[in-house]
């Protein structure tokens, strides 16, 4: 999950669908894939298979704090469904 800095709700479905764009191409370029992408106003969500050092966050955007969880033993439909249901912003 990455949270935009002081949570605010600045992320619009044009913004999430351009930032769905660049974390995309990122992913390629870091030889990442990125399995699944959502998000709210304020943070995103995603579902990604990459090396564990990998530095993910950027500090322009998003706040330096953010939440990279393994998946343990929840199936991937599971997560892939919770990030398909976040409440998208219009």
């Amino acid at each position: 999950m990455l949270v935009t800095k002081y949570r605010r709700k600045c992320i619009t479905k044009e913004i999430l669908d351009r930032l769905y764009e660049i974390l995309k191409e990122q992913c390629e370029n870091w030889s990442v894939q990125l399995v699944e992408f959502n998000g709210e106003e304020d943070h995103v969500h995603l579902l990604i298979d990459a090396h564990p050092s990998m530095d993910l966050s950027k500090p322009f955007f998003w706040t330096r704090a953010y939440c990279l969880l393994t998946t343990g033993g929840a199936p991937l439909e599971v997560i892939k469904k919770y990030i398909q249901n976040q409440d998208s912003p219009n």
